[in-house]
């Protein structure tokens, strides 16, 4: 969490992705032209059991943890 709170000079999210990319591009003195398109895809097969999930979820806590805090931090940021 120290790393994008210091160290980072900037960072996105993809559920953010538009906005990332205003971000990144301001920072970096880049042009984007013509935006990009998100293709996020949130698919989740059906065959998985609950255990399996919960699995899932346990071992990326962390994972989780971090995302919430990166997205506190760009809208603190960033609007």
């Amino acid at each position: 969490m120290w790393n994008l709170r210091e160290r980072y000079d900037c960072f996105g999210l993809q559920e953010r992705f538009e906005d990332s990319l205003t971000v990144i591009s301001r920072e970096f003195g880049w042009k984007v032209n013509p935006p990009a398109e998100n293709k996020k895809s949130t698919y989740i097969p059906k065959n998985y059991s609950e255990v399996d999930l919960q699995a899932v979820k346990e071992n990326n806590k962390l994972d989780q943890e971090l995302f919430e805090f990166a997205k506190d931090l760009f809208r603190q940021r960033y609007g």
